[in-house]
């Protein structure tokens, strides 16, 4: 007689779900409008975990389409509570003058993070961090970490808290693809997924979805659809969005007119060998570039429109009718537009007063711009 085989019974599971919008992960991922979707119910391993299938909606969550199918659980955690937290915003990364994203390496903290389902982050080195291995999303900001430790050790800011599956990750690099703008505080409970292809998957969107609301839902077999996990997010289409220019400069002439300078940066992977310049990735070379207020909340004083050059004036009578004394302190913005999805990501910049003084300037000083946000 042949023995009788028993299929697993598998639970309709509600998976957690995290939609992403983040610049280009993967290599090809900047030439398409990417999302990005995680999603586990409790395991990481299919084989023991039923599948996990995603549907969308464009019209507010009443129809809902077939979108794909997950290959893996995604691995996950969250930002575990610590005392002596290092990541508030008082701590949070500031950019270098010269730096074209924020701070490189970030050693003298260590990031406490929950990982589910018994995950056990491994050490690498600084090499294979910068070569992308232990990437990780916290929020919407990717980061690298290449030392991971079961406790804080000596110097490292925050008191122990090793045990139920907390691990302390540092020698960290933070603000990684874009995402500089988000390399601020970090809060306890923030959502932690494990970048790999295969679990924070990259699915094409539609063009015209960008700037659109979208609803997400996750389902597993036998889930009812009006149950299953959902997520509403708005599109942004960040895949195709240009990168915030980098190494903002202010060049000033003996009347204290402004020659704003800065270089752009390409979303395309790629790697140089020897000196030349960056793949462009933009059909278009057009950059807008906001004057701000003196203070903070920032208003806008001005807008000027830049095509074809990554240099931009603006005259001491221009800085006069918006208020300013010329020769003072800039601060300002700076977007790349791209056809498809509109402009890109900035950074809020100031170029400092001359080095003369507002009566006596002097010309041709070259000054570099610090990023404030």
């Amino acid at each position: 007689m042949g023995g009788i085989v028993v299929a697993p019974l598998y639970r309709a599971l509600r998976p957690i779900l995290h939609v992403l919008n983040l610049p280009a992960l993967y290599p090809g991922d900047e030439v398409l409008p990417n999302i990005y979707i995680a999603a586990r119910t409790g395991s990481n391993g299919m084989a023991t975990t039923p599948a996990i299938t995603l549907y969308i909606s464009r019209d507010g969550g009443t129809v809902y389409d077939y979108l794909a199918e997950l290959p893996a659980h995604a691995t996950m955690g969250m930002v575990a509570a610590v005392e002596g937290n290092p990541f508030t915003a008082d701590g949070g990364l500031v950019a270098p003058a010269l730096s074209s994203v924020a701070a490189t390496w970030r050693r003298n903290v260590a990031l406490p993070i929950q990982w589910f389902d018994d995950y056990a982050p491994q050490t690498i080195t600084e090499a294979a961090a910068l070569d992308g291995e232990n990437g990780i999303a916290v929020g919407e900001e990717v980061m690298h970490f290449a030392t991971v430790a079961a406790t804080y050790g000596t110097g490292l800011g925050a008191t122990d808290r090793s045990g139920n599956g907390i691990w302390h990750h540092s020698n960290l690099l933070r603000g990684r693809r874009g995402t500089e703008a988000l390399a601020a505080s970090i809060d306890a409970g923030m959502a932690v997924v494990l970048i790999n292809p295969r679990s924070l998957v990259a699915i094409p969107l539609k063009l015209s979805d960008i700037g659109r609301t979208l609803h997400i839902k996750a389902a597993t077999p036998g889930l009812d659809l009006t149950v299953a996990t959902t997520v509403e997010f708005i599109f942004s289409g960040n895949t195709l969005r240009p990168l915030a220019p980098c190494h903002v400069t202010g060049t000033r002439d003996g009347s204290n007119n402004l020659s704003i300078g800065w270089q752009r940066r390409t979303r395309s992977n790629v790697r140089l060998l020897g000196v030349g310049a960056l793949p462009y990735g933009e059909d278009i070379d057009n950059y807008k570039i906001e004057i701000l207020s003196m203070t903070e909340p920032y208003t806008i004083l001005r807008t000027i429109w830049v095509t074809n050059a990554t240099v931009a004036s603006y005259t001491a009578a221009e800085q006069a009718a918006d208020g300013l004394t010329a020769g003072n302190l800039v601060n300002l913005r700076i977007y790349q537009k791209s056809n498809a999805a509109g402009y890109g990501a900035t950074g809020t910049w100031r170029i400092p007063a001359n080095t003369g003084g507002a009566g006596t300037p002097t010309a041709s000083f070259v000054l570099h711009a610090t990023r404030r946000d």
